[in-house]
């Protein structure tokens, strides 16, 4: 480090590009992004690589623990952060102040800067009035005469932490707005202006001061998850926590914790961190991981032919990739969905136990004039049908039901199918809207239910006989009812 030539302001820091990090054990890190490889410090130290060249680890699980990543508060041009010197991030503001680099009389605190924004991110980032909180706090306690004021749009001290909130306003003086300022400026004597309505007073008002923090919101680390095979399309990934990748499914042993996944509070990690730990000794203690759910195969030799790679656009876990110019399955991605099956229309790619032969030959069987066929998704209506008969609730008999993993991996030969074998409706009964196990499977099929409806009237099918709808697993009435309307040709059974 000391012979580092390379310094490094880090939000109010100085460091050099090799530098001490506190972790455990502890040790020393180089800063790529400011090292120009001078080589200085392999002189003294042998132990230390310069070499960037990718390695290959074997591992059995992966911890995704990479915390926060703040919002680019450059990107809020009205609030001029990088044009005027004391407009500052509240990282940045916090170092310089405990560092006594700055001396401000008075510090106005921004909640909300660039988030709940359709320009910016139109999400709420859930911890920033906590820290906010925190920077006030810090701020009295160093000097309690310093003006403190902080704008918000809803101050979210949710728990334990509105006592903290309560104590703040009535204790220590600090001034709370709610408001979102809509400028900030610099007058002519440097002072800041930062302009804002007061809903709680009706009015616009400006606050002169010195100093401006701007609580920016969080984003996700895009860049990592692209690299594990994780698809959350610019989001933090919650439905991939939240969905079918955990318990009920294949372990992938890849776990996303604390605020990776969604920005937390230490408190809030910590218990989630435990729990990863928890999750990675039940994988490594085993010696080998059967899956629970069936996987995609491809036949290579069909779908070259067709080369539409469609499928791989589909796949709502990154399972289908191209390798060596052929459509290939990670087996230990795949969920089971079977929504790239449905989009194959070569019939190459097909689901283990639930391929287009056999449900076809199923349908042909069992499908007689007058019968409604129901499609059932095994985690939302198939249960919903079972809770039917335990309540002894009555529809015709005429309803044969086969089970799917997702609706998504209904394709329209099985749906036509039902029709040519004399089925007088066909119901496709997915989980509700924001809750499939499979993130989008349910929302896949609504769509391709929709296209074929117009095709369907070509062969002079009613399109009203073709029907999707949400079902969650303990809606048996509900089930029970759209049954009987469709075997009453859409009037309710008396």
């Amino acid at each position: 480090e000391e012979v580092c030539p390379i310094v490094v302001d880090d939000y109010g820091i100085k460091r050099k590009a090799i530098y001490y990090i506190p972790t455990y054990p502890d040790s020393y890190g180089i800063d790529f992004n400011f090292c120009n490889k001078c080589g200085k410090c392999v002189r003294v130290c042998p132990d230390i690589s310069l070499d960037e060249s990718e390695r290959y680890i074997e591992v059995g699980a992966i911890v995704v623990a990479t915390g926060l990543k703040d919002y680019d508060a450059s990107l809020i041009k009205e609030y001029g952060y990088g044009k005027y010197n004391n407009v500052l991030t509240k990282l940045e503001f916090e170092r310089k102040f405990v560092g006594g680099l700055i001396k401000p009389k008075s510090v106005v605190i921004v909640n909300c800067a660039g988030s709940r924004d359709k320009n910016h991110l139109p999400y709420c980032s859930r911890i920033c009035c906590l820290l906010s909180l925190k920077e006030a706090k810090l701020i009295k306690d160093i000097n309690p005469d310093i003006e403190v004021y902080i704008t918000y749009t809803d101050m979210r001290s949710y728990g334990q932490f509105e006592e903290f909130y309560n104590t703040l306003r009535e204790n220590h003086g600090i001034k709370f707005i709610q408001g979102k300022p809509s400028d900030i400026f610099q007058d002519n004597d440097g002072n800041l202006i930062v302009r804002s309505e007061d809903i709680l007073l009706g009015e616009n008002i400006e606050i002169i001061t010195d100093c401006v923090v701007l609580m920016t919101g969080f984003v996700p680390d895009n860049e990592l998850f692209q690299k594990l095979g994780i698809v959350n399309n610019g989001h933090f990934p919650v439905e991939y926590v939240n969905s079918s990748c955990s318990v009920d499914s294949n372990p992938r042993g890849i776990f996303i914790t604390g605020a990776a996944a969604f920005p937390k509070s230490v408190s809030e990690t910590i218990i989630d961190a435990r729990e990863s730990a928890n999750s990675v000794i039940e994988i490594l203690s085993k010696d080998f991981v059967e899956n629970k759910t069936p996987v995609a195969v491809i036949n290579s030799d069909i779908c070259s032919e067709i080369d539409c790679r469609i499928c791989i656009t589909v796949c709502p876990y990154g399972a289908v990739y191209i390798e060596d110019e052929r459509i290939t399955i990670n087996e230990v991605l795949c969920m089971g969905c079977g929504t790239c099956t449905a989009t194959c229309a070569a019939g190459a790619n097909q689901l283990e136990g639930y391929d287009n032969k056999g449900v076809l030959a199923q349908i042909s069987k069992m499908i007689n004039d007058g019968d409604i066929l129901a499609f059932l998704c095994k985690w939302s209506s198939y249960n919903a049908a079972d809770k039917a008969g335990y309540e002894r609730l009555w529809y015709g008999e005429n309803v044969k039901i086969i089970r799917v993993p997702c609706t998504g991996s209904i394709d329209a030969q099985m749906i036509l199918k039902a029709f040519s074998s004399g089925a007088k409706g066909v119901l496709i009964a997915g989980c509700p809207p924001n809750a499939c196990h499979y993130l989008t499977g349910n929302f896949k099929a609504r769509k391709r239910v929709i296209a074929l409806k117009e095709l369907i009237c070509q062969f002079g099918i009613n399109p009203e006989s073709l029907r999707i709808e949400w079902i969650g697993k303990d809606e048996s009435k509900k089930f029970v009812n759209i049954l009987n309307e469709m075997n009453n040709d859409g009037k309710e059974k008396t």
